[in-house]
Protein backbone atom coordinates (compact mmCIF):
# COMPACT_ATOMS: atom_id res chain seq x y z
CA UNK A 1 0.00 0.00 0.00
CA UNK A 2 1.35 3.40 -1.01
CA UNK A 3 1.47 5.98 1.81
CA UNK A 4 0.99 9.60 0.83
CA UNK A 5 3.35 12.30 2.07
CA UNK A 6 0.59 13.64 4.34
CA UNK A 7 -0.02 10.20 5.88
CA UNK A 8 3.70 9.72 6.35
CA UNK A 9 3.99 12.98 8.24
CA UNK A 10 0.98 12.09 10.37
CA UNK A 11 2.49 8.76 11.32
CA UNK A 12 5.80 10.41 12.09
CA UNK A 13 4.13 13.04 14.24
CA UNK A 14 2.27 10.29 16.10
CA UNK A 15 5.46 8.38 16.77
CA UNK A 16 7.22 11.53 17.94
CA UNK A 17 4.25 12.38 20.17
CA UNK A 18 4.27 8.88 21.71
CA UNK A 19 8.02 9.09 22.32
CA UNK A 20 7.67 12.51 23.92
CA UNK A 21 4.81 11.27 26.11
CA UNK A 22 6.95 8.33 27.21
CA UNK A 23 9.75 10.67 28.26
CA UNK A 24 7.25 12.79 30.21
CA UNK A 25 6.15 9.73 32.20
CA UNK A 26 9.72 8.57 32.78
CA UNK A 27 10.68 11.99 34.10
CA UNK A 28 7.57 12.01 36.29
CA UNK A 29 8.73 8.77 37.91
CA UNK A 30 12.21 10.17 38.46
CA UNK A 31 10.81 13.24 40.22
CA UNK A 32 9.01 11.20 42.86
CA UNK A 33 10.29 11.49 46.45
CA UNK A 34 11.69 8.48 48.27
CA UNK A 35 10.18 6.97 51.41
CA UNK A 36 12.93 8.83 53.30
CA UNK A 37 11.46 12.12 52.08
CA UNK A 38 7.68 11.63 52.04
CA UNK A 39 5.60 8.90 53.63
CA UNK A 40 4.45 6.43 50.96
CA UNK A 41 1.28 5.22 52.71
CA UNK A 42 -1.62 7.52 51.72
CA UNK A 43 -3.07 9.43 54.63
CA UNK A 44 -0.67 8.06 57.22
CA UNK A 45 -0.71 10.29 60.32
CA UNK A 46 0.79 7.87 62.82
CA UNK A 47 3.23 9.56 65.18
CA UNK A 48 6.77 8.36 64.53
CA UNK A 49 8.90 6.66 67.17
CA UNK A 50 11.60 9.31 67.32
CA UNK A 51 11.70 12.08 69.96
CA UNK A 52 9.70 14.50 67.83
CA UNK A 53 6.64 12.18 67.65
CA UNK A 54 5.97 13.75 64.26
CA UNK A 55 3.09 12.72 62.02
CA UNK A 56 5.06 13.58 58.89
CA UNK A 57 8.54 12.27 59.76
CA UNK A 58 9.64 9.29 57.65
CA UNK A 59 12.03 7.72 60.16
CA UNK A 60 9.75 4.70 60.63
CA UNK A 61 8.75 4.20 57.00
CA UNK A 62 9.73 0.69 55.92
CA UNK A 63 8.04 -2.49 54.68
CA UNK A 64 8.16 -3.92 58.21
CA UNK A 65 6.23 -0.99 59.71
CA UNK A 66 3.34 -2.67 61.59
CA UNK A 67 0.88 -0.19 60.06
CA UNK A 68 1.66 -1.03 56.42
CA UNK A 69 -0.66 -4.08 56.09
CA UNK A 70 -3.64 -1.91 57.05
CA UNK A 71 -2.55 1.30 55.32
CA UNK A 72 -1.98 -0.24 51.88
CA UNK A 73 -5.27 -2.08 51.54
CA UNK A 74 -8.72 -0.79 50.68
CA UNK A 75 -10.33 -2.85 53.46
CA UNK A 76 -8.09 -2.83 56.56
CA UNK A 77 -10.69 -4.53 58.74
CA UNK A 78 -11.19 -7.63 56.60
CA UNK A 79 -8.33 -7.80 54.11
CA UNK A 80 -4.99 -6.68 55.49
CA UNK A 81 -1.93 -7.40 53.36
CA UNK A 82 -0.50 -10.87 53.88
CA UNK A 83 3.00 -10.87 55.44
CA UNK A 84 5.00 -12.38 52.58
CA UNK A 85 3.59 -10.04 49.92
CA UNK A 86 3.69 -6.85 52.02
CA UNK A 87 7.29 -5.85 51.10
CA UNK A 88 6.52 -6.04 47.37
CA UNK A 89 3.30 -4.02 47.73
CA UNK A 90 5.23 -1.46 49.76
CA UNK A 91 8.01 -1.24 47.15
CA UNK A 92 5.55 -0.76 44.28
CA UNK A 93 3.76 1.92 46.29
CA UNK A 94 7.06 3.73 46.82
CA UNK A 95 7.33 4.22 43.05
CA UNK A 96 4.30 6.54 43.41
CA UNK A 97 3.32 6.06 39.77
CA UNK A 98 1.37 2.80 40.11
CA UNK A 99 -1.42 1.93 42.53
CA UNK A 100 -1.70 -1.59 43.90
CA UNK A 101 -5.25 -2.95 44.06
CA UNK A 102 -5.01 -6.64 45.00
CA UNK A 103 -2.33 -9.00 46.22
CA UNK A 104 -1.77 -12.56 47.38
CA UNK A 105 1.22 -14.18 49.07
CA UNK A 106 0.31 -17.55 47.55
CA UNK A 107 -1.28 -20.62 49.09
CA UNK A 108 -0.76 -24.38 48.98
CA UNK A 109 -3.01 -27.31 49.79
CA UNK A 110 -2.35 -29.91 52.49
CA UNK A 111 -0.12 -31.87 50.10
CA UNK A 112 2.04 -28.81 49.48
CA UNK A 113 0.78 -28.18 45.93
CA UNK A 114 0.53 -24.50 45.10
CA UNK A 115 -3.13 -23.70 44.43
CA UNK A 116 -2.94 -19.91 44.41
CA UNK A 117 -0.03 -18.05 42.89
CA UNK A 118 1.73 -15.16 44.66
CA UNK A 119 1.03 -11.95 42.75
CA UNK A 120 0.31 -8.26 42.94
CA UNK A 121 -2.21 -6.39 40.79
CA UNK A 122 -1.77 -2.71 40.14
CA UNK A 123 -3.12 0.17 38.09
CA UNK A 124 -0.87 2.20 35.81
CA UNK A 125 -1.72 5.29 33.79
CA UNK A 126 1.00 4.65 31.22
CA UNK A 127 2.40 1.30 29.94
CA UNK A 128 5.98 2.44 30.42
CA UNK A 129 5.67 1.79 34.17
CA UNK A 130 4.70 -1.90 33.98
CA UNK A 131 7.35 -2.31 31.27
CA UNK A 132 10.01 -1.08 33.69
CA UNK A 133 8.70 -3.38 36.44
CA UNK A 134 8.75 -6.33 34.02
CA UNK A 135 12.32 -5.46 33.05
CA UNK A 136 13.30 -5.39 36.73
CA UNK A 137 11.88 -8.93 37.14
CA UNK A 138 13.59 -10.16 33.98
CA UNK A 139 16.94 -8.72 35.06
CA UNK A 140 16.67 -10.52 38.40
CA UNK A 141 15.91 -13.81 36.67
CA UNK A 142 18.83 -13.42 34.25
CA UNK A 143 21.10 -12.80 37.24
CA UNK A 144 19.67 -15.98 38.85
CA UNK A 145 18.25 -14.00 41.76
CA UNK A 146 14.78 -15.45 41.17
CA UNK A 147 13.86 -19.11 41.43
CA UNK A 148 11.22 -18.72 38.73
CA UNK A 149 10.70 -16.27 35.85
CA UNK A 150 8.09 -13.57 36.54
CA UNK A 151 6.19 -11.35 34.14
CA UNK A 152 3.71 -8.48 34.03
CA UNK A 153 0.37 -9.32 32.40
CA UNK A 154 -2.35 -6.97 31.23
CA UNK A 155 -5.66 -7.90 32.88
CA UNK A 156 -8.90 -7.70 30.86
CA UNK A 157 -10.79 -5.62 33.42
CA UNK A 158 -10.29 -2.57 35.58
CA UNK A 159 -12.17 -0.74 38.32
CA UNK A 160 -10.88 2.65 37.16
CA UNK A 161 -9.86 4.50 34.00
CA UNK A 162 -6.34 3.04 34.16
CA UNK A 163 -5.27 -0.37 32.88
CA UNK A 164 -4.83 -3.14 35.45
CA UNK A 165 -1.65 -5.23 35.42
CA UNK A 166 -0.51 -8.30 37.35
CA UNK A 167 3.04 -9.08 38.44
CA UNK A 168 3.17 -12.88 38.84
CA UNK A 169 5.18 -16.02 38.02
CA UNK A 170 5.17 -17.21 34.42
CA UNK A 171 4.21 -20.67 35.70
CA UNK A 172 3.67 -22.35 39.06
CA UNK A 173 3.84 -25.89 37.63
CA UNK A 174 6.07 -27.95 39.89
CA UNK A 175 6.91 -24.94 42.05
CA UNK A 176 7.00 -24.96 45.82
CA UNK A 177 5.27 -22.21 47.75
CA UNK A 178 8.43 -21.32 49.64
CA UNK A 179 10.47 -20.70 46.50
CA UNK A 180 7.72 -18.49 45.05
CA UNK A 181 7.48 -16.50 48.27
CA UNK A 182 11.27 -16.14 48.34
CA UNK A 183 10.91 -14.60 44.89
CA UNK A 184 8.50 -12.05 46.36
CA UNK A 185 11.29 -10.95 48.70
CA UNK A 186 13.85 -10.72 45.89
CA UNK A 187 11.48 -8.70 43.70
CA UNK A 188 10.88 -6.22 46.52
CA UNK A 189 14.56 -5.73 47.33
CA UNK A 190 15.91 -2.68 45.50
CA UNK A 191 12.83 -2.51 43.24
CA UNK A 192 12.62 1.27 43.49
CA UNK A 193 16.32 1.82 42.77
CA UNK A 194 16.26 -0.69 39.91
CA UNK A 195 13.17 0.80 38.24
CA UNK A 196 14.48 4.32 38.63
CA UNK A 197 17.82 3.30 37.08
CA UNK A 198 16.00 1.72 34.13
CA UNK A 199 13.92 4.90 33.78
CA UNK A 200 17.05 7.08 33.71
CA UNK A 201 18.55 4.88 31.01
CA UNK A 202 15.33 5.06 28.96
CA UNK A 203 14.80 8.79 29.37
Amino acid sequence: MRISAYEGRAKGDGAESAAANRVVHLRLLLRQPSDREVRPCPGCAVACACARRSTTCCCGCAPDCPNVPAMLTSDPERYRLEPRVTPLVYALTCLRVVETCWSCEGHADEAGKVIKSPQVWFYAEDPVYPMLIAQHAQDLHVRKRLRRPWRVDVLPYSACDCTTFALRPVSIHGAGLRELQDDLDRLAENLVDSVRRLARDAA
